[in-house]
């Protein structure tokens, strides 16, 4: 805890006045006390001059300081909390330093900490300042030799970065291992993972001929599910070869489970640190969603292997450099890999429920802020996510080859540094030949920007006119804003004949543009398409027909803007039933509906289409709708109007469910299966919204599924109409997974729902279940976590919710403030947006804290006067 926090400025920016070409890293592990020996080799920029010599360094014991092979005695140097301060370094110096670490009373889980029978370590953002004093940033790059010394019953496997050159062991029975990393890396790309770890290894042999050896290390009790994360290695090596040419530059590639971790996984050079949950996966413990997510996560690490690690970004300012460039290449892969427009309807889904919120609320930021007080708060949607999404726009406006020529340019020029965004833009602009000037507003302004767009149809001259308009609302950054560029394609339809007449990309970079058509082959308003694919990040207002809007939700030849028309639908019913519930739902979006539902029933759709279409927009999604955000009133209208679009479909319903299940064959994570076992889910779903005894068939096939996604989907079912099944199929799945962290993480999270009884009572219940642990990350996202994610529950309650998160949230800042500021981000970011009663609760509780700065951590104090 500390004083009043100060930002730092990204205009204050200026490199570090020290070289450390090399860095030797030597440790002797014990999960107590573990001693760190290092060796900084410093060259000064400034030449014949004596520096001081500035490190960063935070809650180190210090043993010993030696520099050019003295002792430095206290009058040398100066140390406060936060730095340490040598002075008079002469320019070309060796400094050793000695600190001693205790991982197993380290519950920050960054820098080097333990998780069960392991030791890991967690670097980015400003780790690696927690095990040695260092310059603490991004652009300072060293070339890493590391050597982990333990005892070989305790740590039986010892990893770093890059390769190991020796392996043996010591005269005091102690085993030695050292690696060497040839590729100059900044420290927060540093690991060390030391323990009794199960490995499964494959091989694989790059297009030049390059053998590289793949691993996998888990738990001993995890081994059986690492199979999958391998293949998903393989087959991101493999795209990233045939796609960029990218091939990877390391003899072994190394991935880690790891049961306690802050974030869904790390892309340490060559030693991969993965949450468990986003690297294991089975048929008998992981959904479909798992395995979707282990091949997106895995793949995203390893393309940072370039994207990231070779060329790292100047300073944190410019992280979306590298997390927005990931983040597009990992969306590609998984294109892909499933179906290019499906996967596209999800990511726009999961893109409107997380950072269109974010650019909505107290917390609008650019893609690269010109300002932070910590660093990890800035791990956000709109860094990564609209961060993937302004660059997808600049792919989009050069094409998919100058886009690829543009990235060997960018790594031609910059491999083995440091850079800005400027840096990526020039080589994408001397590849395509074309100015991205503009794109700079992405970067540097905040907020969702609305598309207006209106439509003239001259009957007499057969002329067609749309005119586009652009506006962003006023953000924190800036009340006027610029124009952004928006790549724009549509096409244009024959509403006679349902052909497609026009079909192009035009950018949108002033604040209005209009396009004109002559038609002289038709005798009606044509019928337009637009924003297809969801070609920018962007809200789109067009007021279409009815009649237009049918069209298209059957005809587009687009299939995201046939989801995404008739999504709008949905949204704009739901809207108006909030607002007037007395009016009923129109029939006409039923039989909408029901033509949809028949489509899958013939075939006519892909089952994982049918499955999204079918949905309705989330609780999340409805709310983006309102000024004022009544979360458990938009909960029970979506509930009502499920049911009502199911209603007298049930014979429909079963026959979706007979010709989909696959609940009897071997599973398989592929496409077509996972669409067909999400199609079959909506189909239970609906049907129970019409007949309760529906859940009979569901309790059955719970106990009988062969795989976690046909049982997890029943549990589900059951959960949501409680009843004496739902009791018995929850101790069913306890006692059958009870020693399964991962599953028993699955088993707290799925009790929080609107419909459970005595939640406050269900709530302390898992409290005080011996599987539950208040320091690690995943439990306490899975049980606070869950609640919090599910507004419409944590807002009903809000006289008992809000204090009770606020007060675990308050205990977990006191050891994890980065996990802690999260939490509290989700729960407390739409205080103004809410009724006048929320409000003034979460003010009562929240107000208070910024009093005293001293008393929570600076990553929450930021985020807490953002909201207030």
């Amino acid at each position: 805890m500390s004083e009043t926090p100060t930002p730092i400025f990204l205009k204050d920016y200026r490199p570090f006045d020290w070289k450390i070409p090399n860095i030797e890293l030597v440790f002797d592990l014990d999960f107590h006390r573990t001693l760190l020996h290092t060796t900084l080799h410093l060259e000064a920029r400034t030449p014949n001059t004596p520096l001081p010599l500035v490190l960063n360094g935070e809650d180190l014991a210090l043993l010993e300081l030696k520099l050019n092979g003295e002792i430095l005695p206290p009058e040398r140097y100066t140390r406060n909390d936060q730095l340490l301060t040598i002075h008079d370094v002469p320019p070309i110096s060796k400094l050793e330093i000695t600190t001693e670490l205790a991982p197993d009373q380290n519950f920050s889980m960054e820098g080097l900490y333990r998780s069960r029978d392991m030791l890991c370590t967690q670097m980015e953002a400003q780790g690696f300042r927690k095990i040695t004093f260092f310059p603490d940033r991004p652009d300072v790059m060293a070339v890493y030799r590391t050597t982990l010394r333990a005892n070989p019953e305790i740590f039986p496997v010892l990893l770093s970065n890059g390769n190991c050159v020796i392996d043996h062991i010591l005269p005091d029975g102690r085993r030695e291992t050292v690696w060497f990393d040839p590729f100059p890396k900044p420290c927060y790309l540093f690991a060390v993972v030391a323990g009794k770890l199960a490995l499964t290894s494959g091989l694989h042999v790059t297009p030049s001929g390059r053998k590289i050896e793949l691993r996998v290390y888990t738990d001993l009790d995890k081994a059986d599910r690492a199979e999958y994360a391998l293949d998903c290695l393989k087959n991101a090596m493999i795209w990233d070869e045939k796609t960029f040419g990218l091939e990877c530059d390391l003899d072994t590639y190394m991935i880690v489970a790891v049961d306690a971790f802050n974030c869904g996984a790390m892309e340490n050079k060559g030693l991969n640190i993965f949450s468990a949950g986003c690297a294991l996966a089975n048929p008998a413990t992981a959904t479909d969603a798992d395995y979707a997510r282990v091949d997106s996560v895995i793949a995203h690490e390893y393309f940072h292997n370039w994207t990231g690690n070779r060329v790292t970004c100047r300073d944190w300012f410019q992280l979306t450099l590298k997390e927005g460039l990931t983040v597009l290449r990992e969306s590609l892969y998984s294109a892909d890999r499933t179906h290019p427009e499906i996967q596209r309807i999800t990511e726009v889904r999961d893109l409107r429920n997380s950072q269109f919120i974010e650019d909505a609320g107290p917390h609008a930021h650019p893609i690269r802020p010109e300002s932070y007080i910590e660093i990890d708060n800035f791990y956000t949607a709109t860094v990564y996510e609209k961060g993937a999404e302004v660059i997808r726009m600049m792919r989009t406006l050069i094409g998919e080859r100058a886009f690829h020529k543009g990235i060997q340019i960018y790594f031609e020029r910059h491999d083995g540094t440091a850079v800005t965004t400027e840096d990526f833009i020039a080589a994408l602009e001397t590849a395509s030949g074309k100015d991205l000037s503009l794109f700079k507003h992405w970067y540097a302004q905040a907020g969702t920007p609305e598309v207006t767009v209106t439509e003239a149809w001259d009957n007499a001259q057969k002329i067609y006119t749309l005119t586009f308009s652009q506006s962003c609302r006023p953000t924190p950054e800036t009340k006027q804003k610029k124009p952004f560029p928006i790549p724009i394609d549509f096409a244009i339809f024959n509403a006679e004949t349902g052909r497609e007449i026009v079909h192009q990309i035009m950018c949108l970079d002033k604040e209005e543009l209009t396009l004109s058509f002559a038609f002289p082959e038709c005798n009606q308003k044509p019928i337009p398409s637009v924003l297809r694919n969801f070609s920018a990040p962007v809200n789109l207002h067009f007021k279409s027909t009815p009649e237009d809007q049918e069209f298209l939700v059957l005809n587009d030849t687009a299939l995201f803007n046939r989801y995404e028309t008739f999504q709008s639908m949905m949204l704009a019913t739901l809207r108006h039933a909030i607002d007037a519930p007395e009016k009923g739902f129109p029939p006409k979006i039923q039989n909408l509906w029901r033509t949809l539902l028949l489509r899958a029933l013939n075939k006519a759709d892909l089952p994982g289409f049918s499955a999204l279409v079918l949905t309705p927009p989330s609780v999340t999604q409805i709310a983006t709708a309102f000024a004022e955000i009544n979360y458990p009133k938009i909960y029970r209208v979506r509930r009502d109007f499920f049911q009502f679009l199911c209603a007298g479909l049930e014979p429909e319903l079963r026959q979706i469910i007979h010709d989909n299940d696959t609940i009897a064959l071997p599973y398989s994570p592929d496409f077509e299966s996972t669409g067909k076992r999400a199609l079959c889910d909506l189909a239970f779903r609906a049907i129970a919204t019409q007949n309760i005894a529906i859940l009979e068939d569901a309790f059955e096939r719970f106990q009988t599924a062969k795989s976690m996604t046909e049982q997890f989907n029943q549990l589900a079912l059951l959960v949501n109409y409680p009843s004496g099944l739902t009791t018995r199929a929850l101790e069913i799945f306890y006692h059958k997974y009870r020693a399964d962290s991962l599953l028993v993480n699955k088993w707290f999270a799925i009790q929080i729902s609107p419909r459970t009884p005595h939640l406050k009572a269900v709530i302390a219940s898992l409290e005080n279940a011996p599987e539950f642990d208040a320091k690690n990350p995943a439990k306490i996202r899975a049980l606070y976590g869950s609640l919090i994610y599910n507004p419409s529950v944590f807002h009903d309650d809000f006289a008992y919710n809000y204090p009770f998160v606020l007060d675990k949230i308050l205990k977990i800042d006191a050891f994890n403030p980065m996990l802690a500021t999260g939490l509290f981000k989700s729960a407390f970011s739409q205080l103004k947006q809410l009724p006048q009663e929320n409000q003034k609760r979460m003010r009562e509780i929240l107000t208070p804290l910024q009093a005293d700065a001293s008393k929570i951590s600076p990553n929450l104090f930021e985020i807490l006067g953002q909201i207030l």
